[in-house]
Formats: C-alpha cells, sequence, structure tokens
C-alpha cells in the first residue's frame, strides 16, 4: 500500500493534471475558432459573426506582437530571422488597410462635395463675381 501511496498515487495526479491543462487549452482554442462552425455560422446572425471576426483579427495581431516581443527579448531574432519579418510584416498591414479606409473616406468626401456642386449655377456664379467690386492691392 506504501508504494501506491508514493508512486502511484502522484503519477495518476500528474498525469491527470496534464490531461485538463491539455482540454482547457483545446477548449480556448476551439472558443476562439467557433465563430468558423457551419454551425454556429447558421445561428448567430451578421454582426455577431463580423464581431467575432474582428474580435479573432486583434487576439492574432497581439499574439503576433508577443510573440515578436519576445524573441527580440532574449536575442532570438538569429535564430528566427524569417519569423520576424513574416511577423513584422503582417503586423504592418493593418496600417496599410487603414490607410486604404482613410482614401475611401476622402474619395467619399469628394463625391459628396461633388455631387452638392453639380447643382450650383456656374453662369450665375461667374455673373455675380464680375458685379462684384474689383479689390485689388497696389
Amino acid at each position: 500500500m506504501e508504494i501506491n501511496l508514493r508512486f502511484f498515487f502522484p503519477i495518476i495526479d500528474t498525469i491527470l493534471y496534464q490531461i485538463r491543462r491539455r482540454f482547457e487549452g483545446l477548449y480556448e482554442v476551439a472558443s476562439t475558432f467557433s465563430f468558423l462552425n457551419p454551425s454556429s455560422l447558421k445561428e448567430n446572425n451578421e454582426a455577431d459573426i463580423i464581431k467575432a471576426s474582428y474580435d479573432f483579427a486583434i487576439l492574432v495581431l497581439i499574439l503576433l506582437d508577443n510573440m515578436v516581443n519576445y524573441i527580440i527579448e532574449n536575442d532570438l531574432s538569429s535564430s528566427f530571422p524569417d519569423i520576424i519579418t513574416v511577423c513584422s510584416t503582417f503586423l504592418t498591414i493593418p496600417v496599410t488597410v487603414a490607410s486604404a479606409e482613410r482614401s475611401f473616406s476622402k474619395q467619399k468626401l469628394v463625391k459628396n462635395y461633388l455631387e452638392r456642386t453639380e447643382e450650383l449655377n456656374i453662369d450665375q456664379i461667374i455673373n455675380n463675381f464680375a458685379n462684384q467690386k474689383a479689390r485689388k492691392k497696389n
């Protein structure tokens, strides 16, 4: 009985702990990717799916940033140069997307301005300008 207490039970306890820990990690991964499950796609509305995909994208960026910081802090960049390059490139993509979104926003402003100016009578504006007093500075 003493052999069971000294060897067997601690080994069983360690095995059970490791199994629980691994399944907790698996559950965390499964919950992260749950928005990709076809059954959840049918059950959730479009807004929930979009929110889950944005949350996932943010999580990926945080994990990549943490990985790059870990590699740099532990001076492992010479061991993993390709990972640093890929992560750095991937982490700059949101900046590129944001600049594209800004350009689309500016494009929308220009379009609205042009639509408003179509209603103006150019001849009337020219006549009003011509009838005003000339104000030249000498």
